[in-house]
């Protein structure tokens, strides 16, 4: 869940395997990136999937990485996706129950 607090909000996990996701009022296609602004409570490894408009999520469509606790906010970057029409998106912050500061979380399309 997310809960806010004065000027912040922190992703709250309430159970073993918290997960976010949303899906894109049209498909993208290209190179994607997407930039995590946060500040992580301990160490994590955060996991975006990605779906096209028919798919559902798979462990194929999927990028991860380990970030270590931070006393202020950082950048982190996952591409994602396979060139392919992508229109739905989750985000899996933490595995376990936990909270991480989020400042932002933007999509990037990059040249080619």
């Amino acid at each position: 869940r997310v809960e806010l607090a004065p000027e912040k909000a922190y992703l709250v996990g309430t159970g073993p395997d918290p997960q976010m996701a949303i899906e894109l009022k049209s498909p993208v296609t290209g190179k994607l990136a997407i930039e995590l602004k946060a500040r992580p409570a301990k160490k994590a490894m955060p996991q975006f999937f990605w779906a096209s408009p028919s798919g559902q999520f798979n462990a194929r469509q999927q990028y991860q990485r380990s970030v270590n606790p931070a006393d202020e906010i950082q950048s982190y970057l996952f591409p994602v996706g396979d060139h392919s029409p992508l229109q739905k998106l989750r985000f899996d912050p933490f595995t376990d129950v936990d909270e991480m500061e989020i400042q932002t979380l933007t999509i990037y399309r990059l040249a080619d």
